[in-house]
Protein backbone atom coordinates (compact mmCIF):
# COMPACT_ATOMS: atom_id res chain seq x y z
CA UNK A 1 0.00 0.00 0.00
CA UNK A 2 1.40 3.40 -1.02
CA UNK A 3 2.25 5.81 1.79
CA UNK A 4 -0.24 8.61 2.38
CA UNK A 5 0.69 11.99 0.95
CA UNK A 6 -0.87 15.39 0.45
CA UNK A 7 -1.23 16.90 -3.04
CA UNK A 8 -1.52 20.67 -3.38
CA UNK A 9 -2.47 22.17 -6.75
CA UNK A 10 -1.49 25.81 -7.36
CA UNK A 11 -2.85 27.76 -10.31
CA UNK A 12 -0.84 31.01 -10.34
CA UNK A 13 -2.84 33.03 -12.85
CA UNK A 14 -2.43 36.43 -14.45
CA UNK A 15 -5.16 38.02 -12.35
CA UNK A 16 -6.22 35.27 -9.92
CA UNK A 17 -4.58 32.44 -7.97
CA UNK A 18 -6.40 29.32 -6.80
CA UNK A 19 -5.04 26.69 -4.40
CA UNK A 20 -6.60 23.28 -3.70
CA UNK A 21 -5.41 20.24 -1.74
CA UNK A 22 -6.31 16.58 -1.20
CA UNK A 23 -4.99 13.68 0.85
CA UNK A 24 -4.25 10.55 -1.18
CA UNK A 25 -6.50 8.24 0.85
CA UNK A 26 -9.53 10.44 0.08
CA UNK A 27 -8.73 10.82 -3.61
CA UNK A 28 -12.25 9.67 -4.50
CA UNK A 29 -13.55 13.01 -3.23
CA UNK A 30 -13.21 16.41 -4.81
CA UNK A 31 -10.20 18.47 -3.58
CA UNK A 32 -10.61 21.15 -0.94
CA UNK A 33 -10.07 24.84 -1.75
CA UNK A 34 -7.84 27.18 0.21
CA UNK A 35 -9.80 30.23 1.36
CA UNK A 36 -7.97 33.49 1.90
CA UNK A 37 -9.77 36.66 3.02
CA UNK A 38 -13.07 34.71 2.90
CA UNK A 39 -12.69 33.74 -0.75
CA UNK A 40 -11.20 30.77 -2.68
CA UNK A 41 -10.21 33.20 -5.46
CA UNK A 42 -6.99 35.00 -4.50
CA UNK A 43 -6.10 38.05 -6.61
CA UNK A 44 -2.54 37.69 -7.97
CA UNK A 45 -1.43 40.95 -6.40
CA UNK A 46 1.19 42.08 -3.92
CA UNK A 47 1.88 45.25 -1.92
CA UNK A 48 5.12 45.94 -0.05
CA UNK A 49 4.58 47.39 3.42
CA UNK A 50 8.30 47.42 4.16
CA UNK A 51 11.45 45.67 2.97
CA UNK A 52 10.54 42.71 5.17
CA UNK A 53 6.74 42.62 4.92
CA UNK A 54 4.19 42.41 2.13
CA UNK A 55 0.51 41.64 1.63
CA UNK A 56 -1.05 39.57 -1.15
CA UNK A 57 -4.54 39.14 -2.58
CA UNK A 58 -7.40 41.30 -1.37
CA UNK A 59 -5.25 42.74 1.42
CA UNK A 60 -2.80 43.99 -1.21
CA UNK A 61 -5.60 45.53 -3.28
CA UNK A 62 -6.51 47.71 -0.33
CA UNK A 63 -3.06 49.33 -0.52
CA UNK A 64 -2.27 52.29 -2.76
CA UNK A 65 0.95 50.64 -3.96
CA UNK A 66 -0.72 47.38 -5.05
CA UNK A 67 1.19 45.59 -7.84
CA UNK A 68 -0.71 43.64 -10.51
CA UNK A 69 0.31 41.39 -13.44
CA UNK A 70 3.02 39.44 -11.58
CA UNK A 71 2.81 36.52 -13.99
CA UNK A 72 3.24 38.76 -17.01
CA UNK A 73 6.17 40.54 -15.40
CA UNK A 74 7.82 37.13 -15.15
CA UNK A 75 6.82 35.99 -18.64
CA UNK A 76 7.47 39.26 -20.47
CA UNK A 77 10.75 40.14 -18.73
CA UNK A 78 12.77 39.33 -21.85
CA UNK A 79 10.45 40.51 -24.58
CA UNK A 80 8.03 43.15 -23.31
CA UNK A 81 9.43 45.75 -25.72
CA UNK A 82 9.96 43.42 -28.68
CA UNK A 83 6.57 43.71 -30.37
CA UNK A 84 3.85 46.25 -30.99
CA UNK A 85 1.81 47.67 -28.16
CA UNK A 86 -1.15 45.71 -26.86
CA UNK A 87 -3.41 46.63 -23.93
CA UNK A 88 -1.77 44.09 -21.65
CA UNK A 89 1.71 45.34 -22.55
CA UNK A 90 0.65 48.88 -21.65
CA UNK A 91 -0.54 47.68 -18.25
CA UNK A 92 2.53 45.53 -17.59
CA UNK A 93 4.91 48.29 -18.67
CA UNK A 94 3.24 50.77 -16.32
CA UNK A 95 3.47 48.32 -13.41
CA UNK A 96 7.08 47.43 -14.18
CA UNK A 97 8.15 51.06 -14.26
CA UNK A 98 6.80 51.51 -10.72
CA UNK A 99 8.60 48.52 -9.21
CA UNK A 100 11.50 48.74 -6.76
CA UNK A 101 14.77 48.48 -8.68
CA UNK A 102 15.63 45.00 -7.39
CA UNK A 103 12.28 43.53 -8.47
CA UNK A 104 12.37 45.40 -11.77
CA UNK A 105 15.74 43.87 -12.62
CA UNK A 106 14.72 40.41 -11.37
CA UNK A 107 10.96 39.86 -11.80
CA UNK A 108 11.20 36.34 -10.37
CA UNK A 109 11.90 37.95 -6.95
CA UNK A 110 8.50 39.66 -7.11
CA UNK A 111 6.81 36.31 -7.86
CA UNK A 112 8.86 34.63 -5.13
CA UNK A 113 7.66 37.21 -2.58
CA UNK A 114 4.03 36.55 -3.57
CA UNK A 115 4.52 32.78 -3.38
CA UNK A 116 6.31 33.02 -0.02
CA UNK A 117 3.30 34.72 1.58
CA UNK A 118 0.97 32.25 -0.18
CA UNK A 119 3.00 29.34 1.22
CA UNK A 120 2.66 30.83 4.71
CA UNK A 121 -1.14 30.80 4.36
CA UNK A 122 -1.13 27.25 2.97
CA UNK A 123 0.92 25.99 5.91
CA UNK A 124 -1.30 27.85 8.40
CA UNK A 125 -4.39 26.24 6.86
CA UNK A 126 -2.92 22.73 6.92
CA UNK A 127 -1.65 23.11 10.49
CA UNK A 128 -5.30 23.32 11.57
CA UNK A 129 -6.07 19.90 10.04
CA UNK A 130 -4.45 17.30 12.29
CA UNK A 131 -4.41 14.39 9.84
CA UNK A 132 -2.76 16.51 7.10
CA UNK A 133 -0.13 18.68 8.71
CA UNK A 134 2.61 16.02 8.94
CA UNK A 135 2.05 14.29 5.59
CA UNK A 136 4.65 14.47 2.80
CA UNK A 137 3.53 17.08 0.30
CA UNK A 138 3.56 17.32 -3.46
CA UNK A 139 3.08 20.86 -4.75
CA UNK A 140 1.88 20.81 -8.37
CA UNK A 141 2.21 24.13 -10.16
CA UNK A 142 0.27 24.58 -13.39
CA UNK A 143 1.92 26.58 -16.20
CA UNK A 144 0.90 27.59 -19.74
CA UNK A 145 1.73 25.00 -22.40
CA UNK A 146 3.42 27.67 -24.52
CA UNK A 147 5.80 29.03 -21.89
CA UNK A 148 9.40 29.15 -23.04
CA UNK A 149 12.10 27.19 -21.26
CA UNK A 150 13.48 30.48 -19.93
CA UNK A 151 10.16 31.44 -18.34
CA UNK A 152 9.80 27.96 -16.83
CA UNK A 153 13.27 28.30 -15.31
CA UNK A 154 12.38 31.71 -13.85
CA UNK A 155 9.23 30.20 -12.33
CA UNK A 156 11.24 27.34 -10.83
CA UNK A 157 13.69 29.86 -9.41
CA UNK A 158 10.85 31.84 -7.80
CA UNK A 159 9.35 28.66 -6.30
CA UNK A 160 12.70 27.62 -4.82
CA UNK A 161 13.30 31.10 -3.42
CA UNK A 162 9.82 31.08 -1.86
CA UNK A 163 10.68 27.91 0.11
CA UNK A 164 8.35 25.30 -1.39
CA UNK A 165 11.06 22.66 -1.67
CA UNK A 166 12.19 21.13 1.62
CA UNK A 167 12.83 17.70 3.11
CA UNK A 168 9.13 16.83 3.41
CA UNK A 169 7.91 18.40 0.16
CA UNK A 170 8.53 18.11 -3.57
CA UNK A 171 7.51 20.31 -6.49
CA UNK A 172 6.27 19.20 -9.90
CA UNK A 173 4.71 20.89 -12.91
CA UNK A 174 1.92 20.22 -15.37
CA UNK A 175 0.33 22.41 -18.00
CA UNK A 176 -2.88 24.25 -17.23
CA UNK A 177 -4.73 22.53 -20.08
CA UNK A 178 -3.60 19.06 -18.94
CA UNK A 179 -4.89 19.80 -15.44
CA UNK A 180 -8.27 20.87 -16.84
CA UNK A 181 -8.49 17.76 -19.05
CA UNK A 182 -7.64 15.42 -16.16
CA UNK A 183 -10.26 17.02 -13.92
CA UNK A 184 -12.89 16.99 -16.66
CA UNK A 185 -12.40 13.28 -17.38
CA UNK A 186 -12.67 11.98 -13.82
CA UNK A 187 -15.71 10.98 -11.80
CA UNK A 188 -14.64 13.08 -8.84
CA UNK A 189 -14.30 16.03 -11.19
CA UNK A 190 -17.22 16.89 -13.44
CA UNK A 191 -17.35 13.38 -14.93
CA UNK A 192 -17.23 14.47 -18.56
CA UNK A 193 -16.70 10.95 -19.85
CA UNK A 194 -18.10 11.92 -23.23
CA UNK A 195 -15.47 14.64 -23.25
CA UNK A 196 -12.72 12.03 -23.45
CA UNK A 197 -13.81 9.30 -25.84
CA UNK A 198 -11.07 7.14 -27.32
CA UNK A 199 -9.33 8.55 -30.43
CA UNK A 200 -11.32 11.76 -30.31
CA UNK A 201 -9.61 15.11 -30.34
CA UNK A 202 -10.54 17.80 -27.84
CA UNK A 203 -9.56 21.39 -27.24
CA UNK A 204 -9.27 23.08 -23.86
CA UNK A 205 -9.96 26.81 -24.32
CA UNK A 206 -8.87 28.82 -21.27
CA UNK A 207 -10.22 32.36 -21.60
CA UNK A 208 -8.34 34.31 -18.96
CA UNK A 209 -7.72 37.87 -17.89
CA UNK A 210 -5.12 38.68 -20.49
CA UNK A 211 -4.72 35.72 -22.85
CA UNK A 212 -6.64 32.96 -24.57
CA UNK A 213 -4.82 29.61 -24.20
CA UNK A 214 -5.79 26.82 -26.58
CA UNK A 215 -4.46 23.27 -26.30
CA UNK A 216 -5.59 20.36 -28.46
CA UNK A 217 -5.32 16.73 -27.30
CA UNK A 218 -5.86 13.32 -28.84
CA UNK A 219 -7.25 10.75 -26.39
CA UNK A 220 -5.24 7.49 -26.42
CA UNK A 221 -6.85 5.77 -23.46
CA UNK A 222 -10.36 6.34 -22.06
CA UNK A 223 -11.07 6.98 -18.36
CA UNK A 224 -10.22 5.98 -15.74
CA UNK A 225 -6.62 5.74 -17.02
CA UNK A 226 -7.15 8.65 -19.47
CA UNK A 227 -4.07 8.68 -21.71
CA UNK A 228 -3.59 11.48 -24.20
CA UNK A 229 -1.07 13.27 -26.37
CA UNK A 230 -0.88 16.97 -27.11
CA UNK A 231 -1.46 18.02 -30.71
CA UNK A 232 -1.17 21.82 -30.66
CA UNK A 233 -0.78 24.65 -28.18
CA UNK A 234 -1.36 28.34 -28.78
CA UNK A 235 -1.53 31.51 -26.69
CA UNK A 236 -3.04 34.76 -27.91
CA UNK A 237 -1.35 37.69 -26.20
CA UNK A 238 -3.97 40.23 -27.30
CA UNK A 239 -7.21 38.73 -26.05
CA UNK A 240 -8.92 38.03 -22.74
CA UNK A 241 -10.57 40.31 -20.20
CA UNK A 242 -8.10 43.12 -20.82
CA UNK A 243 -8.98 43.17 -24.52
CA UNK A 244 -12.64 43.57 -23.58
CA UNK A 245 -11.74 46.50 -21.33
CA UNK A 246 -9.72 48.04 -24.15
CA UNK A 247 -12.63 47.79 -26.58
CA UNK A 248 -14.96 49.45 -24.07
CA UNK A 249 -12.38 52.17 -23.48
CA UNK A 250 -12.21 52.87 -27.24
CA UNK A 251 -16.00 52.99 -27.58
CA UNK A 252 -16.30 55.34 -24.60
CA UNK A 253 -13.82 57.69 -26.20
CA UNK A 254 -15.64 57.51 -29.53
CA UNK A 255 -19.00 58.20 -27.91
CA UNK A 256 -17.48 61.08 -26.01
CA UNK A 257 -16.12 62.61 -29.20
CA UNK A 258 -19.42 62.13 -31.08
CA UNK A 259 -21.58 63.65 -28.38
CA UNK A 260 -19.02 66.31 -27.46
CA UNK A 261 -19.92 65.81 -23.85
CA UNK A 262 -17.89 64.31 -21.09
CA UNK A 263 -18.59 60.79 -19.80
CA UNK A 264 -19.64 60.24 -16.23
CA UNK A 265 -16.27 58.46 -15.91
CA UNK A 266 -14.20 61.50 -15.04
CA UNK A 267 -10.87 59.95 -15.99
CA UNK A 268 -11.79 58.79 -19.51
CA UNK A 269 -9.10 61.12 -20.92
CA UNK A 270 -6.46 59.10 -19.10
CA UNK A 271 -4.34 56.55 -21.00
CA UNK A 272 -5.89 53.09 -21.13
CA UNK A 273 -3.51 51.62 -18.56
CA UNK A 274 -4.46 54.24 -15.94
CA UNK A 275 -8.16 54.12 -16.81
CA UNK A 276 -8.33 50.31 -16.52
CA UNK A 277 -6.75 50.22 -13.07
CA UNK A 278 -9.09 52.92 -11.78
CA UNK A 279 -12.24 51.58 -13.40
CA UNK A 280 -11.62 47.93 -12.53
CA UNK A 281 -9.58 47.97 -9.30
CA UNK A 282 -10.26 44.28 -8.70
CA UNK A 283 -8.59 43.37 -11.97
CA UNK A 284 -10.04 42.41 -15.36
CA UNK A 285 -13.82 42.22 -15.11
CA UNK A 286 -15.41 39.09 -16.53
CA UNK A 287 -18.87 40.65 -16.51
CA UNK A 288 -19.22 44.30 -17.46
CA UNK A 289 -22.02 46.20 -15.76
CA UNK A 290 -23.48 48.55 -18.41
CA UNK A 291 -24.91 50.71 -15.64
CA UNK A 292 -21.38 51.41 -14.43
CA UNK A 293 -20.38 53.03 -17.72
CA UNK A 294 -21.88 55.72 -19.88
CA UNK A 295 -22.19 53.37 -22.84
CA UNK A 296 -25.35 52.04 -24.55
CA UNK A 297 -26.09 48.38 -24.11
CA UNK A 298 -25.78 47.74 -27.86
CA UNK A 299 -22.21 49.06 -27.77
CA UNK A 300 -21.37 46.60 -25.00
CA UNK A 301 -22.92 43.83 -27.09
CA UNK A 302 -20.71 44.84 -30.02
CA UNK A 303 -17.64 44.42 -27.79
CA UNK A 304 -18.82 40.97 -26.69
CA UNK A 305 -19.48 39.84 -30.26
CA UNK A 306 -16.18 41.16 -31.61
CA UNK A 307 -14.19 39.44 -28.87
CA UNK A 308 -16.11 36.16 -29.30
CA UNK A 309 -15.51 36.24 -33.06
CA UNK A 310 -11.77 36.64 -32.54
CA UNK A 311 -11.65 33.79 -30.02
CA UNK A 312 -13.57 31.47 -32.36
CA UNK A 313 -11.18 32.42 -35.16
CA UNK A 314 -8.24 31.19 -33.07
CA UNK A 315 -10.16 28.03 -32.17
CA UNK A 316 -10.70 27.35 -35.88
CA UNK A 317 -6.95 27.70 -36.48
CA UNK A 318 -6.17 25.04 -33.89
CA UNK A 319 -8.88 22.76 -35.29
CA UNK A 320 -7.21 23.05 -38.71
CA UNK A 321 -3.72 22.45 -37.26
CA UNK A 322 -4.88 19.31 -35.46
CA UNK A 323 -6.55 18.01 -38.65
CA UNK A 324 -3.34 18.52 -40.63
CA UNK A 325 -1.26 16.75 -37.98
CA UNK A 326 -3.52 13.73 -37.64
CA UNK A 327 -4.72 13.58 -41.23
CA UNK A 328 -8.43 13.81 -40.43
CA UNK A 329 -10.98 16.08 -38.74
CA UNK A 330 -10.13 14.94 -35.24
CA UNK A 331 -11.46 17.70 -32.94
CA UNK A 332 -14.94 16.74 -31.75
CA UNK A 333 -15.29 18.60 -28.46
CA UNK A 334 -14.22 21.82 -26.76
CA UNK A 335 -14.16 22.69 -23.06
CA UNK A 336 -14.51 26.36 -22.10
CA UNK A 337 -12.93 27.52 -18.83
CA UNK A 338 -11.36 30.67 -17.40
CA UNK A 339 -12.56 33.87 -15.80
CA UNK A 340 -13.84 35.40 -19.03
CA UNK A 341 -16.29 32.49 -19.46
CA UNK A 342 -18.05 33.61 -16.28
CA UNK A 343 -19.70 36.20 -18.50
CA UNK A 344 -22.92 34.52 -19.76
CA UNK A 345 -22.93 36.78 -22.82
CA UNK A 346 -19.40 35.93 -23.98
CA UNK A 347 -19.49 32.22 -23.11
CA UNK A 348 -22.91 31.91 -24.75
CA UNK A 349 -21.70 33.57 -27.95
CA UNK A 350 -18.57 31.41 -28.14
CA UNK A 351 -20.59 28.24 -27.56
CA UNK A 352 -23.13 29.13 -30.23
CA UNK A 353 -20.49 30.09 -32.80
CA UNK A 354 -18.35 26.99 -32.26
CA UNK A 355 -21.30 24.60 -32.41
CA UNK A 356 -22.91 26.17 -35.48
CA UNK A 357 -19.83 27.17 -37.48
CA UNK A 358 -17.40 24.40 -36.59
CA UNK A 359 -19.84 21.61 -35.70
CA UNK A 360 -17.95 20.95 -32.45
CA UNK A 361 -19.70 20.14 -29.18
CA UNK A 362 -18.93 22.69 -26.45
CA UNK A 363 -18.81 21.84 -22.73
CA UNK A 364 -19.22 24.67 -20.25
CA UNK A 365 -19.28 23.80 -16.52
CA UNK A 366 -22.62 24.76 -14.98
CA UNK A 367 -20.89 25.90 -11.79
CA UNK A 368 -19.57 29.35 -12.74
CA UNK A 369 -16.91 29.32 -10.01
CA UNK A 370 -15.67 25.94 -11.25
CA UNK A 371 -14.67 27.54 -14.54
CA UNK A 372 -12.00 29.47 -12.64
CA UNK A 373 -11.03 26.71 -10.20
CA UNK A 374 -10.69 23.73 -12.57
CA UNK A 375 -6.99 24.31 -13.28
CA UNK A 376 -6.05 24.14 -9.59
CA UNK A 377 -8.36 21.17 -8.90
CA UNK A 378 -6.91 19.28 -11.85
CA UNK A 379 -3.40 20.13 -10.68
CA UNK A 380 -4.16 18.51 -7.33
CA UNK A 381 -5.43 15.37 -9.09
CA UNK A 382 -2.27 15.30 -11.23
CA UNK A 383 -0.26 15.43 -8.00
CA UNK A 384 -2.16 12.41 -6.66
CA UNK A 385 -1.90 10.29 -9.80
CA UNK A 386 1.59 11.43 -10.72
CA UNK A 387 2.36 13.98 -13.39
CA UNK A 388 3.23 12.10 -16.56
CA UNK A 389 5.11 13.52 -19.50
CA UNK A 390 2.94 13.97 -22.56
CA UNK A 391 3.03 10.76 -24.53
CA UNK A 392 3.51 11.98 -28.09
CA UNK A 393 3.23 9.13 -30.59
CA UNK A 394 4.27 8.42 -34.15
CA UNK A 395 1.42 8.68 -36.61
CA UNK A 396 3.24 6.78 -39.37
CA UNK A 397 5.79 4.01 -39.81
CA UNK A 398 9.30 5.30 -40.49
CA UNK A 399 12.05 3.41 -42.36
CA UNK A 400 15.51 3.91 -43.81
CA UNK A 401 16.50 2.58 -47.23
CA UNK A 402 19.53 3.12 -49.45
CA UNK A 403 19.80 3.33 -53.21
CA UNK A 404 21.19 0.25 -54.89
CA UNK A 405 21.20 -1.87 -51.73
CA UNK A 406 18.69 -4.53 -50.80
CA UNK A 407 17.87 -3.37 -47.27
CA UNK A 408 15.03 -1.62 -45.47
CA UNK A 409 15.52 -0.73 -41.80
CA UNK A 410 12.64 0.12 -39.49
CA UNK A 411 13.18 3.21 -37.34
CA UNK A 412 9.85 3.73 -35.55
CA UNK A 413 6.51 1.95 -35.76
CA UNK A 414 3.17 3.69 -35.97
CA UNK A 415 1.65 4.46 -32.51
CA UNK A 416 4.97 3.92 -30.71
CA UNK A 417 5.82 6.54 -28.10
CA UNK A 418 8.16 9.51 -28.41
CA UNK A 419 9.43 8.47 -24.97
CA UNK A 420 11.19 5.69 -26.86
CA UNK A 421 12.09 8.09 -29.65
CA UNK A 422 15.85 7.45 -29.87
CA UNK A 423 17.31 4.68 -31.98
CA UNK A 424 20.57 3.69 -33.67
CA UNK A 425 20.40 1.94 -37.06
CA UNK A 426 23.44 0.22 -38.58
CA UNK A 427 23.54 0.10 -42.37
CA UNK A 428 25.98 -0.88 -45.13
CA UNK A 429 25.47 1.83 -47.73
CA UNK A 430 26.82 1.68 -51.32
CA UNK A 431 28.69 4.67 -52.72
CA UNK A 432 27.56 6.60 -55.77
CA UNK A 433 29.87 7.43 -58.71
CA UNK A 434 31.16 10.52 -56.86
CA UNK A 435 32.10 8.51 -53.76
CA UNK A 436 29.23 9.74 -51.61
CA UNK A 437 26.20 7.81 -50.34
CA UNK A 438 22.47 8.46 -50.02
CA UNK A 439 19.97 7.21 -47.44
CA UNK A 440 16.23 7.61 -48.07
CA UNK A 441 13.74 8.30 -45.28
CA UNK A 442 10.45 6.46 -45.81
CA UNK A 443 7.11 7.27 -44.13
CA UNK A 444 3.95 5.20 -44.58
CA UNK A 445 0.52 4.96 -43.00
CA UNK A 446 0.74 1.17 -43.32
CA UNK A 447 3.66 -1.26 -42.89
CA UNK A 448 5.71 -1.66 -46.08
CA UNK A 449 8.25 -4.18 -47.38
CA UNK A 450 11.27 -3.43 -49.57
CA UNK A 451 9.47 -4.17 -52.84
CA UNK A 452 6.63 -1.78 -51.88
CA UNK A 453 8.88 1.27 -51.54
CA UNK A 454 8.23 3.95 -54.16
CA UNK A 455 9.03 7.63 -54.63
CA UNK A 456 5.73 8.76 -53.10
CA UNK A 457 6.78 7.36 -49.70
CA UNK A 458 10.15 9.14 -49.61
CA UNK A 459 10.00 12.17 -47.27
CA UNK A 460 13.68 13.01 -47.37
CA UNK A 461 17.12 11.93 -48.55
CA UNK A 462 20.26 12.22 -46.42
CA UNK A 463 23.28 13.17 -48.53
CA UNK A 464 26.23 11.43 -46.86
CA UNK A 465 29.63 12.96 -47.72
CA UNK A 466 31.50 9.66 -47.50
CA UNK A 467 33.97 10.85 -50.17
CA UNK A 468 35.67 12.84 -47.38
CA UNK A 469 36.53 9.65 -45.51
CA UNK A 470 39.93 7.94 -45.87
CA UNK A 471 38.49 4.63 -46.91
CA UNK A 472 37.52 3.06 -50.20
CA UNK A 473 35.13 0.54 -48.70
CA UNK A 474 31.89 -0.02 -50.58
CA UNK A 475 29.37 -0.57 -49.27
CA UNK A 476 30.50 1.57 -46.35
CA UNK A 477 29.34 0.80 -42.77
CA UNK A 478 27.40 3.72 -41.29
CA UNK A 479 25.33 4.26 -38.16
CA UNK A 480 22.25 6.49 -38.21
CA UNK A 481 21.20 8.09 -34.93
CA UNK A 482 17.47 8.91 -34.96
CA UNK A 483 15.79 11.21 -32.43
CA UNK A 484 12.13 12.31 -32.32
CA UNK A 485 11.31 15.59 -30.56
CA UNK A 486 8.53 18.14 -30.27
CA UNK A 487 9.76 21.68 -30.86
CA UNK A 488 8.07 24.85 -29.61
CA UNK A 489 9.38 27.93 -31.39
CA UNK A 490 7.18 30.85 -30.29
CA UNK A 491 3.87 31.40 -28.52
CA UNK A 492 2.00 32.13 -31.74
CA UNK A 493 3.31 29.13 -33.68
CA UNK A 494 2.02 25.57 -33.29
CA UNK A 495 4.49 22.92 -32.05
CA UNK A 496 6.42 20.95 -34.63
CA UNK A 497 7.12 17.19 -34.52
CA UNK A 498 10.64 16.72 -35.79
CA UNK A 499 12.57 13.59 -36.70
CA UNK A 500 16.29 14.35 -36.55
CA UNK A 501 18.80 11.99 -38.16
CA UNK A 502 22.60 12.10 -37.98
CA UNK A 503 24.83 9.69 -39.93
CA UNK A 504 28.28 8.68 -38.66
CA UNK A 505 31.17 6.47 -39.75
CA UNK A 506 33.54 4.91 -37.23
CA UNK A 507 33.42 4.73 -33.45
CA UNK A 508 34.68 6.61 -30.39
CA UNK A 509 37.48 9.08 -31.25
CA UNK A 510 37.37 8.02 -34.91
CA UNK A 511 33.65 8.80 -35.22
CA UNK A 512 32.98 11.15 -38.15
CA UNK A 513 29.74 12.94 -39.04
CA UNK A 514 29.01 12.46 -42.75
CA UNK A 515 25.39 13.63 -43.04
CA UNK A 516 22.32 14.86 -41.19
CA UNK A 517 18.73 15.88 -41.82
CA UNK A 518 15.54 16.95 -40.04
CA UNK A 519 12.09 15.89 -41.21
CA UNK A 520 8.80 17.39 -40.04
CA UNK A 521 6.37 14.64 -39.12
Amino acid sequence: MAAARLAVGIDFGSSKTVVSFQESSSAHLSPHRLWLHESPIIPSTIAYISDEKCYIGIAAQRCSNCIYWLKHLLHESCKIDDSGDTPIQDLVRMVRNGLPQRQRDNPYILVADFLRVLLHHIRAELECILNLKNLPRVYTFTVPATWSEHTRMMMKKAIQLAGFEHRNATVCFTTEAEAVAVYAATERGINMRLFSELYDGLIVCDCGASTIDLTAFLVDQPPPSFGYQRLTAYTSQALGGVQLQSQIYDKLQNCQMMTRSRSRVAFIDSPFSEWALKTFPAGPASVIDPNHLDLPREKIEECYKDLANKIVGYIRQQVDCAAIYVGRDVIKKLLLVGGLTQSPEISGMIQNMVETRLNIMVYLPIDVDLRVQMVSLGGTMCGLRGVANLDHKFWKNYYLACEGQNQLATIFNQNSSFNDGYKEVFMDVPRTHDGDARIMIIASNTPVSLNQVHAGLVVGTIECKTSRLRTNLTPIPLVVECQATVRFEKDHLPPERVLGLAVYHGEASDKRLVGHMRVLM
